[in-house]
């Protein structure tokens, strides 16, 4: 509690919340895991505190499912590599460059599922093939084949039949 007077000389008890200052000090002194705790009982919340937390480098302290904005979610995610909880997102934002992004971590991080659901998603099929190729997923390739001589997409179509072997 704060004891002070305001503007017309009358006093006022001010109560303070504490737990801001406890947090960012227990970060200061590296316990983590009293920070963490703070985080999980949802003591501490709120944009401020996600933007704390990103420009101090300690996202991975985040519950990143509990966060509401889906964009921030998605970023976040994104960027520790939280893969599977950046999909979530992706899917309730419906961006293609979302998706584009997503593909591209995934693949840095090995993840070929993740990666063909966003190829798929965002309509990369140039890049879905050279998937199926290097991950030597033969029968997905042919489908590819397929689906390009139904779009009429004769480049793709040629690569895809260069890929598998099959010009006639």
């Amino acid at each position: 509690m704060l004891y002070c007077v305001n503007r017309q000389p009358e006093p006022q008890v001010i109560t303070i919340n504490p737990i801001e200052y406890k947090f960012k000090l227990a970060l200061l002194k590296h316990k983590y895991n009293e920070a963490e705790m703070m985080v999980k009982t949802g003591q501490i919340w709120g944009e401020a505190f996600l933007w704390y937390m990103y420009t101090k480098g300690h996202i991975r302290l985040l519950d990143l499912s509990s966060i509401e904005n889906v964009t921030h979610r998605f970023m976040l995610s994104l960027e520790i590599g939280e893969l599977h909880i950046a999909l979530g997102a992706a899917k309730q934002l419906h961006h293609e460059e979302c998706w584009r992004k997503l593909a591209q971590k995934a693949i840095l991080y090995g993840d070929i599922t993740i990666a063909e659901t966003c190829y798929q998603k965002s309509k990369s099929y140039e890049k879905l093939s050279f998937l199926y190729l290097i991950t030597g997923n033969l029968t997905k390739l042919r489908l590819m084949l397929n689906l390009h001589k139904r779009r009429k997409d004769y480049a793709a179509w040629y690569t895809n039949a260069l890929y598998l072997g099959d010009v006639k």
